[in-house]
């Protein structure tokens, strides 16, 4: 969604988006106030996106020293092919779901 905004964003201020080697017209005629839209359209959604990285990592490490389980060590790619190996994924929680 986020790089959707900033082709939208550099048509409405009629310049071309240079993208690896393709230039990349306007799709729309100027528009000051809709690119200004575009913009802070554009920097919310990346400031979610950093802070759901944030909450993701946060909670990963909530895992590994307060309740004190596998979920950050399987997450891990290292610990995940020795458990592969050994037959299994360590604990799991007795729910429908793991069945």
């Amino acid at each position: 969604m986020a790089p959707a905004t900033v082709r939208q964003h550099y048509s409405t201020l009629s310049r071309s988006l240079h993208w690896l080697t393709l230039v990349l017209p306007p799709l729309v005629a100027p528009d000051k106030a809709f690119a200004d839209q575009l913009k802070e359209i554009h920097e919310t959604l990346a400031t979610t996106g950093y802070f759901l990285i944030g909450a993701h990592a946060l909670a990963g490490l909530f895992h590994h020293y307060i309740a004190k389980d596998d979920t950050l060590r399987r997450m891990l790619p290292a610990a995940g092919h020795r458990e592969r190996a050994s037959g299994g994924w360590g604990r799991r929680p007795q729910t429908p779901f793991y069945k």
